[in-house]
């Protein structure tokens, strides 16, 4: 998968977790409003170039340190039966 953060170089994403760090505050807010479909600064593509939804295609967690339900998002919940 590509993301391509405009007027920036490609980015190449393996499937799995992948994390992207700046240390540009502007970077920053454009690449959190670009997951969460808020600017048009952020797009995503396959292999082949073929545009892909960003919102169906990420499961953005922004800052996973002042996210206070991350564990509970991806922590297997089910009861015992």
């Amino acid at each position: 998968m590509i993301v391509s953060y405009l007027s920036h170089k490609k980015i190449c994403l393996k499937d799995g977790i992948n994390v992207i760090c700046t240390q540009s505050p502007i970077a920053y807010k454009d690449l959190v409003l670009g997951f969460q479909a808020l600017n048009d600064l952020i797009v995503c593509s396959d292999d082949e170039y073929n545009n892909k939804s960003i919102s169906k295609s990420f499961d953005f967690v922004g800052a996973p340190l002042l996210n206070d339900n991350i564990m509970a998002k991806y922590m297997n919940t089910r009861g015992a039966s």
